[in-house]
């Protein structure tokens, strides 16, 4: 929980510690227990409680990334229950005609819409409004909001509408049944059974300039609609609804480059909730029917359980994209959903092999191959052409179908087929190490799990399919899919599993249960789930459930058709924290075969847009046929996705366009950012388009408004921080174009221009930002779709040196970097500078190559030889002055923009040269500063080197263009690194080989701390640490103080010449005297992937929490726990069965590679990468209580607590008056359920858990005794089956 202190004020500002307003909310909640009780008769006890679980309940939210609507939203309820939303006052929606449907009847308030008897059958009856009750104040995930609450009458039961007005600027409509409803029913499930809100629709012919966005259909809705909104009634173009048209509704106004925009969607009750376009209700009086937006329960459900409630949001702010982003924000901090990196889904991060309709092997396999040895073929492929594919997707041709019926072929058995993987799945996971994505589809109703076909699980049962509603089948199918390699389960057929059930159409809970349990099983398993074939309300499901992190945003992949256009659905998916799919694609233009002549025209596309959509990359080609360049643009050399942080969205203009412009074409131009160091890398595709301009303020706009919250910059920051951006047209580099010759400015006075494209010739602008010493980082423009992504690039730094960045891949990887000296100013002529930039012959314009180090990165950096300043307006006197400001005798505290300030003639060919801090003058003479080391202010040029001061060169008028030649560069991977004189601390096993590596290296090692010899053994002989033992016998001195912290041993300490003090596995806390006492500092070997495992058992929890992958970090220390910067990391997959002996035992050899490394490369390396707090986990000390073993938790579970154990402290388990140590164990089925403790078999197998799964040691130890096979162990102590332990 987070600091105490935190959460009351976080408490403070929903309450603002108003008693009254806590007792207004709590009456809330007992609306029909008669009159309202006084708030004086609430004791204040109730309030304390209620505030303290208040507390706790945001402790434990996340933070949220909610900021304030830009244009708030208000509400005016009528007397008769009437809603008017308004925008600046004035009205924006009207909200008129609620109705309910109960016992078979419809009840509607006097005066309402009456919808026609086709779409609401049954009896019309009199819904009296009772009771309003307005200015209720309360509070929420959401934020303070102050609510009208209005009670209706349904002559034997009562309901209730609300409207939430927050102060954040966004409404929310409720409709509450705490009583429940019965016989509600329509008969059709794409009409609704209630009526709250219900918008008042334009006529076609009426003036209205506003546009919308509706998603509809499968794909999150790929099949969406977007027009004027006054053809929001039109049955064809207009507003999609019913069940596959209920989602996100975005309505807009004309505006540039922020269009007024609200969100409207279901707040709640994602999966039972219609929207309705209703064309048929008539007012009183009026024979013309008027058309209606209507919210409700969908048509079919039968009846309503007491206490259910459905909710409506509307959500506004300047922006589509910008609204779309906080409405997604509101929801997911209502369900407590992150927002995270797909940091731990593999296939989000690392490129994989699909076999998905339209693969080259969907349904097909290499001639004279099974399925197996096709895909073993595929692994042998890749890696002789390096390709590195880190997981396999397989489609539904593995699995058990019922092909007898329709169903499009239900699954019977979700188990593979002996004919087309002979060996099993598990066979092709462990021999090519790819994890699988694993298709299924919905459930046949003769499946073999359901009770009603013998098997053990309860299922609803229709005439073709059946869906799961027992929490147990999901926990039983991801425990066996965990055993053969699954890690995302892709849900596809969603619409269908939905659509054509009746359990799930007639039910207001029973969609939303079997989604749920599907999660929180996957969740308990460590799996991801995909969505394929949702449709919007799908989607909107998925923020309940924290294992769904990706769904399909397109629809399925053909070679040469259109399926990339994932704009749209990008924005809807990205908004509720999932990333968007591109189906898999063909890497080569010139492959054909597969689906008759057809063939992938646009293969570059293809890639970049799976690239740019941050979700999975899976190409399919067939063998021998894969394009090995445009594929390796999307990733590293490891096969990591080098992804934007953001996916590529379609831009607002693109949409105003192409909903508001009669004719006009939707232009695919879309945006994607990345983050390094604080600074953002905008990209934008244009593809199939006409040809436009995007100005300044445009470019700004696709990311700053995901930058309105904590941790990152405010608006008014994005829009000071950035004056210039470089662009350089990546997909014109990609058909070998010079990135140089595309190469635009974007400024507030000069636009990107963007040409007509189509598919084959697309661009793809990579802005670089100006950075504040006038340097532009470029990245790999010539190599990469994504030149600067922040999973390749961190620690950015720009200073009066030059430029400096950290890269990341594989190791041996060669990558080249590209970065330019701009030295622009505002008010400049960009065209003349873009001119005089191609005449400085490249000087300019560094690019290097660098190649990674073993551990996997590698320290850029790209020093200034010179820097050329040419004076555009500078008469005599400016002249003088420079000149008289440079003489090292005159030090007036002046600023280089005043020296150069003149009225009088313009020297546009006169050049002034500056060596050794005298000038002279001469036409044609360049104008150069020498380097001097240590500039304070802006006394004269050479106080150009502080970054500051150079950040204001840009203003002033007198100067046009600056223009630099690189040193060379500077690649640290530890070639011809400087020797170092290093202090060591260490004392145990782990630090031995790291002492034995810097001996062995060119580094001297001038002392050793070690902490003091210990009594051990049965003599309690002092026993010498290993460390201290090898310095020892290679004549090194070894100090043992007790502790670091008495004064004479900090002095001793200091007193020792070193520039480097090395850490690992010490044991003794190092204090601020130490940790500062050496130019380079502490650094330190630490056994975890930092922030995961800080303290003093890391190797220990990794293996006790199940973890795959761990690995190592050099991290400087500080003092903190284990939270200092990190220098260096590299990854390690733990093979299964490892032990913490044997893990220790690999990581202390990487480790001790990679001190070395980093001591070779501190100069590049410093000052590190800080670390997140996000993630970040304790490892507390381990004792010997914590091995005992309990047979009640999950054998799983106990198997990773003996390996996370062994060999010390050791886990064990009690029985017949003795301790009993297990070092290696494995989990196994047990062959009948048996109570926890019981012995299941003759070999030792005990039951555990819910008695479906049990443990098996392998090797242990008696007290006393030596340790001992299983074998060993049962010779000497028998066991029977259905003995206790």
């Amino acid at each position: 929980m987070r600091d105490t202190a935190t959460n009351h004020d976080r408490a403070r500002k929903f309450l603002a510690w108003n008693p009254d307003t806590c007792r207004e909310y709590i009456f809330r909640w007992y609306p029909w227990t008669g009159e309202i009780k006084p708030p004086e008769r609430i004791h204040r006890v109730m309030f304390l409680i209620y505030v303290q679980l208040a507390v706790v309940a945001l402790a434990a939210r996340p933070p949220g990334h909610v900021h304030p609507s830009a244009l708030p939203l208000d509400a005016k309820v009528h007397d008769n229950g009437d809603v008017s939303v308004l925008m600046n006052g004035e009205p924006y929606f009207e909200s008129e005609g609620l109705f309910f449907r109960h016992n078979g009847a419809l009840y509607l308030p006097r005066g309402s819409p009456i919808p026609s008897k086709a779409s609401q059958p049954g009896q019309r009856k009199q819904l009296i409004l009772e009771r309003i009750q307005r200015d209720l104040k309360g509070f929420d995930a959401m934020g303070t909001y102050t609510e009208t609450v209005i009670d209706w009458s349904l002559d034997t039961t009562r309901v209730s509408t609300g409207v939430k007005v927050y102060q954040g600027g966004w409404i929310v409509f409720s409709q509450r049944f705490p009583f429940g409803l019965n016989l509600t029913s329509t008969g059709d499930e794409n009409q609704i059974i209630s009526s709250f809100p219900s918008f008042r629709l334009p006529e076609n012919n009426s003036v209205d300039s506003r546009g919308f966005v509706g998603y509809k259909g499968n794909m999150m809705g790929y099949h969406y609609r977007l027009g004027p909104w006054t053809s929001a009634a039109d049955k064809d173009k207009g507003l999609p609804d019913g069940l596959d048209g209920t989602g996100p509704l975005i309505v807009f106004e004309p505006g540039a480059p922020q269009p007024p925009t609200v969100v409207i969607s279901p707040k709640s009750a994602f999966m039972a909730t219609n929207q309705v376009v209703d064309n048929s209700s008539h007012l009183l009086g009026s024979r013309s029917p008027s058309s209606y937006l209507r919210y409700g329960i969908m048509g079919r459900v039968r009846e309503l359980p007491l206490n259910f409630q459905a909710e409506i949001i509307l959500c506004p702010d300047l922006g589509i994209n910008r609204a779309m982003y906080n409405w997604g924000n509101l929801l997911l901090r209502t369900y407590d959903k992150d927002r995270a990196p797909p940091k731990l889904d593999l296939s989000l991060t690392h490129m994989g092999f699909a076999t998905d309709n339209g693969a080259w092997y969907y349904y097909q396999t290499e001639e004279g191959l099974s399925y197996q040895d096709t895909l073993m073929a595929v692994k042998e492929y890749s890696e002789r052409v390096g390709v590195k594919y880190r997981y396999l997707q397989i489609d539904s041709w593995w699995y058990y179908q019922d092909k007898e019926s329709w169903g499009a072929h239900g699954v019977l058995n979700w188990t593979a087929r002996p004919d087309v993987f002979p060996n099993g799945l598990d066979f092709v996971f462990n021999a090519t190490s790819w994890p699988y994505v694993a298709h299924n589809r919905f459930w046949s109703n003769k499946t073999d799990y359901a009770i009603q076909n013998g098997g053990q699980f309860r299922f609803c049962m229709d005439d073709k399919k059946a869906t799961p509603i027992d929490p147990g089948f999901w926990m039983y199918l991801f425990a066996y899919a965990k055993k053969w390699g699954v890690h995302v389960y892709e849900q596809d057929w969603l619409f269908a599993q939905f659509e054509e059930n009746h359990c799930t159409l007639d039910s207001v809970t029973t969609a939303r249960e079997w989604l749920v349990q599907m999660g929180e099983a996957a969740t308990a398993h460590g799996i991801n789930i995909q969505y394929c074939m949702s449709w919007p309300r799908h989607a909107l499901q998925s923020v309940e459930i924290q294992s769904v992190t990706q769904a399909r945003a397109s629809d399925d992949y053909h070679p040469g058709n259109d399926q990339w256009r994932i704009g749209v659905t990008s924005i809807f998916a990205h908004a509720i924290g999932l990333a968007p799919l591109k189906d898999t694609f063909w890497s080569n233009s010139t492959l054909r075969g597969r689906y008759g002549d057809d063939r992938e025209i646009a293969p570059r596309l293809q890639a970049a847009v799976a690239t740019l959509s941050t979700g999975n990359v899976s190409p399919s080609d067939k063998i021998n046929w894969t394009n090995v360049d445009i594929v390796q643009r999307c990733v590293d050399s490891n096969g990591k996705i080098l992804a934007p942080d953001t996916p590529a969205k379609i831009l607002d203009q693109a949409i105003l366009s192409g909903a508001l412009d009669p004719g006009s074409k939707l232009g695919e131009v879309w945006a994607s950012c990345s983050e390094i160091s604080g600074f953002c890398f905008p990209q934008i595709l244009n593809a199939d388009s006409p040809p436009t301009t995007l100005s300044f303020e445009d470019v700004l706009d696709t990311f700053n408004y995901m930058y309105r919250h904590p941790g990152h910059h405010s608006i008014d920051d994005v829009n000071t921080r950035y004056h210039t951006f470089l662009a350089v047209d990546t997909a014109a580099v990609s058909l070998g174009e010079p990135p140089m010759k595309t190469l635009q400015y974007v400024s507030k006075e000069s636009p990107l221009k963007l040409s007509a494209t189509n598919k084959t010739d697309f661009q793809l602008w990579a802005l670089s930002p100006v950075l504040p010493n006038e340097w532009s980082f470029l990245g790999e423009i010539a190599d990469k779709w994504v030149p600067a992504s922040s999973r390749r690039f961190s620690n950015l730094v720009a200073d009066a040196s030059g430029i400096s960045v950290t890269a990341s891949g594989g190791p041996g990887e060669t990558i080249e970097v590209w970065a330019v000296f701009v030295g622009l100013h505002e008010g400049s002529d960009y065209a003349e500078d873009r001119q005089d930039f191609a005449s400085t012959n490249g000087k300019n314009i560094a690019h290097c190559s660098c190649t990674m180090s073993n551990s996997g990165t590698v320290r850029i950096s790209l020093p200034i030889k010179s820097i050329q300043y040419r004076m555009v307006k500078a008469g005599a006197i400016g002249v003088f002055m420079v000149i008289l400001g440079s003489m090292a005798f005159w030090r007036p505290y002046m600023r280089l923009t005043n020296g150069l300030k003149n009225g009088g003639k313009v020297f546009s060919r006169e050049k002034v040269s500056f060596v050794g801090g005298r000038a002279r003058k001469g036409v044609g003479t360049p104008w150069t500063m020498a380097r001097y080391s240590t500039p304070t202010c802006l006394r004269n040029p050479r106080d150009l080197r502080n970054p500051r001061n150079l950040w204001n060169l840009r203003h002033p008028r007198s100067l046009r263009h600056v223009s630099v030649q690189a040193t060379g560069t500077i690649c640290c991977d530890g070639s011809g690194a400087q020797s170092r004189k290093v202090i060591f601390m260490g004392t145990p096993e782990f630090a031995a080989p790291a002492l034995k590596a810097l001996i062995d290296s060119n580094h001297e090692v001038v002392a050793v701390y070690s902490q003091p010899p210990r009594p051990a053994g049965r003599g309690k002989k002092l026993k010498k640490s290993a460390v201290q033992l090898i310095a020892e016998e290679n004549g090194i001195p070894v100090y043992t103080p007790v502790s670091l912290r008495k004064k004479t041993a900090q002095e001793e300490f200091i007193s020792i010449e070193a520039d480097v003090v090395s850490v690992a596995a010490y044991g003794l806390l190092l204090p601020k005297p130490i940790l500062d006492a050496k130019p380079f500092g502490c650094i330190n070997i630490h056994p975890s992937l930092l922030p995961r495992w800080r303290g003093a058992a890391p190797l220990q929890h990794t293996l006790i929490s199940g973890d795959k992958e761990t690995g190592v970090c050099i991290m400087q220390l500080d003092e903190g726990m284990d939270t200092g910067n990190i220098l260096s990391t590299q990854h390690y997959t733990i093979p299964p069965g490892t032990t913490a002996g044997e893990l220790h035992d690999e990581l202390s050899v990487i480790g001790a590679k990679m001190l070395v490394e980093a001591i070779d490369c501190l100069h590049a390396l410093r000052p590190g990468i800080k670390q997140a707090e996000e993630g970040a986990t304790h490892a507390g000390k381990i004792n010997r209580e914590d091995g005992l073993l309990d047979f009640k938790k999950p054998a799983d579970e106990l198997v990773n607590l003996i390996h996370g154990l062994s060999p010390v402290p050791g886990a064990y388990f009690e029985t017949r008056g003795m301790a009993v140590k297990v070092f290696k164990a494995e989990a196994e089925d047990v062959p009948e359920g048996l109570e926890s403790g019981i012995v299941a078999d003759n070999n030792f197998l005990i039951a555990c858990g819910d008695g479906t799964r049990g443990l098996r040691p392998l090797l242990v130890q008696k007290s006393g005794k030596k340790p001992m096979t299983l074998k060993d162990f049962l010779n000497g102590n028998r066991f029977e089956v259905g003995d206790s332990i």
